[in-house]
């Protein structure tokens, strides 16, 4: 039971971390060996993401983009 959203967060954050470099797969790799030796190379950079760092997908979303 989580009593405040940064408790959750860190659970998530965790669980996440476990499942990715912790658990084994039949082959004996982990997710994340697997992402960097078959997926890693295939990403490119992140677009700009203009002058407060948000993607926006509507110029009228509030507080976006301005």
């Amino acid at each position: 039971m989580f009593t405040t959203l940064s408790e959750l967060n860190a659970a998530i954050e965790e669980r996440v971390r476990e499942i990715d470099h912790d658990i084994r797969c039949a082959d004996d790799t982990t997710r994340w060996e697997r992402f960097q030796t078959e997926e890693a190379a295939f990403l490119g950079p992140l677009p700009d993401a203009g002058r407060n760092g948000i993607l926006c997908r509507s110029r009228w979303q509030a507080g976006c983009c301005g």
